[in-house]
């Protein structure tokens, strides 16, 4: 197929009227700009009280409850309703569009949410606060500097594992849109650290000593370079606590989308799945007070702690190889077990260690499913999500090339750089296998707009390295309201860019249905994208990317 110069499609797709199959296209707004920023931070006030999740009731509630009553409810499940009307998700209170709509490099990855210029925590440290509960002991300094770092410790039985997947995915999912926190490696030395006198320790109603401190400290495993910690950057807003998956907060005046109903929230679990991100509960997530002055403020949705990522172990062997693949507690599973005697047999009967354990743990592509995966607890917003959803992450994904990984994973610090090949080997397999998923079924073009005369549209499945040019093929037709098929438009591909020549005799307002293929594989449903002309000047006003129908194999 030719490249530069306009040409028709003559192999390969449906017939040119094929495209007019499907049900009839919504209408857009011609004279409204389209949504890029959701007006969800209106200064309120006063502050909310904090919010408090028992931790025991949460699991309850996540595992047993919420399982069983949508079971036995009418799930009205539709599609996400904060969508504009290009199929993307505005800026907001929970999401900001960054690497899915501009090019990012892999050092400003790499910088995330600590921005350029980053300054490590300055020695000496004062210990403020400490804690010995949860997976991981740690404690809260202040650095000479005054700012404020959690530190915690990998644990000894998986060495440098926890403090690299909390420094390496919040950068991944900050470049995704995400609002997290600063997270970075470093290391220090015991005669660095003293007690601040005011120092108190979690969960103990007395002060911090220096025996409590000792305690804390031996948990720290000794590098290269010293004890070896993740230092998250504490946030200078005010804590809320966590925010749910699901439901919306009524003191906060902001929040009228219901949670599952977020594509941003739905479509997290593709993203969670390639990095294998199970522990995604409301224990995870952190809620901000942004203040605007005289009391007043708006709420931020944050997402905090990534260190049960890239093959974290926890538990027993029968259970470090599940996660990922059941639940804490599986209905499904147990009830599959039961009826065939247990002889199914499950990804986690094929486990196998990897080279580089248990660093890694069983963070793998061979037993990986996208469509399989689960996250431990059960997920209001990830159970309601639709293809539409899966596909909108699938095409942040597919921006993350071999260059951003390797920055990515550099902030893991790892002593071993067999540990970094094998990761970056592992992260770009997983994202081969979500992008085969996501990208082949619905739409893959995306970023419509009009350049010199034509409607010109990205090919993510190309762009990604998912699909080789020569071997995809697009059909383009010009329909009208009516789903009447007006006639075939000629398409112009270079490498990833697709563009289609507008209709010659359109007026006022057109619809221009497109659909994308790969030879000898799959037939993707097509998009529409709905066009609105001002004077002599073409403007894209709305997409909708269509599901109808089945996906074709071309041959």
């Amino acid at each position: 197929m030719g490249t530069g110069s306009f040409t028709r499609v003559a192999v390969v797709l449906a017939a040119v009227g094929a495209l007019g199959c499907a049900s009839g296209p919504r209408s857009f707004a011609t004279t409204t700009p389209i949504v890029w920023r959701d007006d969800d931070r209106h200064p309120f006030g006063p502050r909310p009280d904090a919010r408090f999740a028992p931790e025991i009731w949460d699991a309850a509630d996540n595992l047993i409850v919420r399982p069983a009553a949508r079971a036995l409810a009418f799930d009205t499940s539709g599609e996400s309703v904060n969508v504009n009307a290009v199929d993307e998700v505005p800026d907001s209170s929970f999401f900001e569009n960054r690497i899915g709509m501009r090019a990012i490099s892999p050092e400003a990855l790499a910088a995330g949410a600590c921005g350029e210029g980053f300054e490590e925590p300055v020695l000496p440290w004062r210990v403020v606060s400490g804690k010995r509960d949860g997976a991981t002991s740690g404690f809260v300094i202040e650095d000479a500097s005054g700012r404020r770092f959690v530190l915690k410790a990998d644990r000894e039985t998986q060495p440098e594992q926890t403090t690299a997947a909390d420094a390496i995915v919040a950068a991944l999912y900050h470049a995704a849109g995400y609002h997290v926190p600063c997270n970075r490696v470093v290391y220090f030395e015991r005669a660095s650290v003293s007690l601040d006198p005011r120092a108190r320790l979690d969960g103990a109603d007395r002060a911090m000593t220096e025996e409590d401190l000792a305690e804390i400290l031996a948990v720290f495993q000794e590098g290269e370079h010293g004890l070896r910690a993740t230092a998250s950057l504490m946030f200078d807003s005010p804590a809320l606590g966590p925010w749910d998956y699901r439901g919306t907060w009524d003191v906060d005046l902001n929040d009228v989308v219901p949670h599952e109903d977020r594509r941003e929230l739905r479509g997290m679990f593709v993203i969670n799945a390639w990095l294998d991100h199970w522990d995604a509960r409301q224990h995870n997530t952190l809620a901000t007070w942004e203040e605007t002055g005289d009391g007043r403020g708006w709420v931020l949705h944050r997402l905090v702690d990534f260190g049960d990522t890239l093959g974290y172990l926890q538990g027993p062997h029968r259970q470090q190889v599940r996660y990922g693949h059941s639940q804490w507690i599986d209905g499904q599973h147990v009830a599959e077990d039961l009826l065939t005697l247990g002889l199914v047999r499950r990804p986690w009967d094929d486990a196998e260690r990897g080279p580089t354990w248990p660093i890694l743990g069983y963070y793998d592509v061979e037993r990986f499913d996208p469509d399989a995966w689960r996250p431990n607890y059960w997920n209001g917003a990830f159970e309601r999500r639709t293809e539409r959803d899966c596909a909108w992450m699938a095409r942040i994904v597919s921006r993350f090339d071999e260059a951003h990984l390797r920055a990515a994973i550099a902030l893991g610090r790892f002593s071993d750089p067999r540990v970094e090949e094998r990761l970056l080997e592992v992260m770009l397999g997983r994202r081969e296998r979500v992008l085969e998923r996501w990208l082949t079924r619905v739409s893959a073009l995306a970023s419509p707009e009009v350049h010199e005369g034509a409607l010109c549209l990205e090919d993510h499945a190309v762009s990604s390295g998912l699909r080789g040019v020569r071997a995809r093929a697009h059909a383009a037709a010009w329909i009208d309201e009516e789903q009447r098929v007006i006639g075939a438009l000629p398409i112009r591909m270079d490498g990833a860019r697709v563009c289609v020549a507008m209709p010659e005799h359109a007026r006022s307002y057109a619809i221009v249905r497109v659909r994308s293929g790969t030879i000898g594989r799959e037939q993707t449903h097509p998009i529409d994208v709905h066009l609105a002309q001002r004077g002599e000047t073409w403007r894209v006003v709305g997409l909708e990317r269509r599901t109808d129908g089945a996906s074709e194999v071309t041959r």
